[in-house]
């Protein structure tokens, strides 16, 4: 059976804190503009930048077993592409083969490419 919910008499809605009057507001805050003598808007700001010719990459890290090896940049898919198959791929395989446990991936490589993987593991290994 259905019953009507109840709903007090002097319910007006959800509450809220009451504004209080404040006779010195004067808008909506924003900081003091003063001119800067020494500004200046370079238009061409890549112009006389020379060629990198090397990046430096900083990482911090709480956890002790994260590495990181063979680091590409490029703007290549076809390159970058190219590069993971040669190393990382054969690298990430060997290492979910030779992981401690039986985990699920390593279960699906193994089914999936065991001669391949086997093979690999081998050439790698000598």
């Amino acid at each position: 059976q259905w019953y009507q919910r109840r709903v007090r008499a002097d319910y007006k809605g959800k509450w809220a804190s009451p504004l209080i009057d404040n006779p010195n507001y004067s808008g909506v805050w924003s900081p003091r503009k003063i001119p800067n003598p020494d500004f200046y808007e370079d238009k061409t700001p890549f112009a006389s930048l020379l060629p990198i010719s090397a990046v430096g990459i900083e990482m911090w890290t709480m956890t002790k077993d994260i590495m990181f090896d063979n680091i590409i940049l490029t703007d290549s898919k076809t390159v970058a592409d190219d590069w993971a198959a040669e190393s990382w791929n054969k690298k990430a395989l060997i290492e979910i083969l030779n992981a401690p446990g039986d985990s699920p991936i390593k279960q699906w490589y193994q089914r999936r490419v065991r001669g391949v993987l086997i093979h690999s593991t081998l050439l790698y290994n000598k």
